[in-house]
C-alpha cells in the first residue's frame, strides 16, 4: 500500500479491508447506516433497487425493493436528508443516452412520496455521474454538466441556478457545511478542485490539491464525509499509459485538513484490464464502508478509523451534525445523519459471517 502523509495530525484511517461482493448484480451501489446493519442500494434492470445489508456484510437477495418503478434510469445518487427520508437523483434515456435526468423522494420506509422532472430530452449537455445534496429549507440541490445547478422544491419542482466558475459537476460531489456548499470536482485528469460557495452560490474560495501519483491520473471525486475536522473523498485513478475497460481503475481515499493532504492510499489495488466504478462512501463510528462496482458486481471495503484526536461538533445540519453516527453517503456529509429505518428493522437479516477477512493494517 502507498501512504503519503503529513505531519499535520495522525492518520485517520489506520485498516483497509478485504473487497467483500455482494450477491445481487448491478452498478452503482451505494449503503446507508441503518439501526441494525446497512441499507444497500443499487442499480438494476433500469431501476434503483434497496435490500438489508446486515453488520457483517451480508446481503441475501430476498424481497427487494425497487423504488421508482422505472426502468430507463442509468445513473443514481441517494442521500439522506436532515429529517431523515431520503432523496434520489437519476439520468435516464427517453431519445438519447442520458438526455433526461429526474429526482425522487422517499420516507423512511422507502415509500416514495415524491417524483419530479429535473429535465427531459437535452441532449445537449450531460446528465450522467449527478452530485446530490439534501440541506433541508430550500437547500436540495442536484448538479450535472458544467456548473449546472438546479434547486429541488419540496414538491421536487425545479429552479434553475449556475454556478459562476462553471466547475465540472459531472462525477463530482456536493456536501452541505452550515450555511456554504462545498463542492469536489475534477476537471478531466486536472487535480481535485476543492469549491466553497455561499447559499446564494456566490464563490467563497477554491483550493486544488494534485492526487495523481506519477504517471497516472484522477477522475470521478464521487463521494465525500466529514469527520470532524476532516473531510475524506474518494475518487478514481489509473495510469496515463493503461489500457481498462470503460472508464475503470482503481478505487483511492484522501484525507484533507484545512485544505492539505494529510493521507492518501489506495482501496482497490486492481491490474489494468476490468476495474472498479463509481466509489461512494457511508460512515458508522469508527467504520467507513467504500462501495463501487467491478464486472457489474456491487462491492464494499470497510476502512478502519482512529477517532482519537476527531473533534466532533454539532454543526445543526441534522440530527448528530458530523457526529460519530453522521454519514456521507453519494456525496451528502455534513447534513447527513445517522439514518433509523425502523419500519424495516423487522426485515434485517439476522444472519453471521463465519468467515474472516484478511486485512491490511497501515503501516504493516
Amino acid at each position: 500500500m502507498v501512504l503519503l502523509s503529513v505531519a499535520l495530525a495522525a492518520d485517520l484511517i489506520t485498516e483497509v479491508g478485504a473487497p467483500v461482493p455482494l450477491a445481487p448484480g448491478g452498478n452503482w451501489a451505494r449503503v446507508l447506516p441503518a439501526d441494525e446493519g446497512w441499507d444497500f442500494f443499487w442499480a438494476a434492470g433500469g431501476d434503483y433497487n434497496h435490500l438489508p445489508m446486515s453488520e457483517d456484510l451480508v446481503v441475501v437477495d430476498q424481497g427487494r425493493v425497487a423504488l421508482t418503478g422505472r426502468t430507463n434510469l442509468v445513473d443514481h445518487a441517494i442521500v439522506v436528508c436532515p429529517d431523515g427520508t431520503l432523496l434520489h437523483a437519476a439520468s435516464g434515456n427517453i431519445d438519447q443516452f442520458n438526455d433526461s435526468a429526474w429526482a425522487f423522494r422517499y420516507a423512511p420506509d422507502l415509500s416514495r412520496t415524491h417524483e419530479g422532472t429535473i429535465e427531459e430530452r437535452r441532449s445537449d449537455v450531460a446528465h450522467n455521474d449527478l452530485p446530490l445534496a439534501c440541506g433541508g429549507e430550500g437547500r436540495d440541490v442536484v448538479g450535472f454538466d458544467y456548473g449546472e445547478i438546479r434547486w429541488l422544491g419540496a414538491d421536487l419542482g425545479v429552479t434553475e441556478d449556475a454556478l459562476s466558475d462553471d466547475p465540472q459537476l459531472q462525477g463530482a460531489s456536493f456536501r452541505w457545511e452550515g450555511d456554504e456548499l462545498v463542492v469536489y470536482s475534477i476537471n478531466y485528469q486536472g487535480p481535485l478542485s476543492v469549491r466553497r460557495y455561499a447559499a446564494d452560490l456566490s464563490p467563497l474560495g477554491h483550493v486544488d490539491l494534485e492526487l495523481a501519483e506519477p504517471g497516472d491520473y484522477v477522475w470521478w471525486p464521487q463521494a465525500n464525509l466529514k469527520i470532524g475536522q476532516y473531510e475524506v473523498v474518494a475518487y478514481m485513478t489509473r495510469g496515463l499509459d493503461e489500457t481498462w475497460s470503460a472508464d475503470t481503475g482503481n478505487v483511492w481515499v484522501v484525507v484533507l485538513q484545512d485544505g492539505a493532504i494529510v493521507q492518501k492510499l489506495p482501496v482497490t489495488e486492481l491490474a489494468p484490464g476490468s476495474g472498479a466504478m463509481r466509489p461512494g462512501l457511508a460512515r458508522k463510528d469508527d467504520r467507513v464502508l467504500v462501495s463501487y462496482d467491478i464486472d457489474l458486481v456491487p462491492t464494499v471495503v470497510p476502512l478502519t478509523l482512529d477517532l482519537g484526536d476527531v473533534a466532533f461538533e454539532d454543526t445543526g445540519d441534522g440530527p448528530g451534525g458530523d457526529g460519530k453516527g453522521a454519514c456521507g453517503c453519494g456525496g451528502d456529509g455534513g447534513a447527513a445523519a445517522l439514518l433509523l429505518f425502523p419500519a424495516l428493522l423487522g426485515r434485517r437479516s439476522s444472519r453471521r459471517s463465519t468467515t474472516p477477512r484478511p486485512t491490511h493494517r497501515i503501516g504493516e
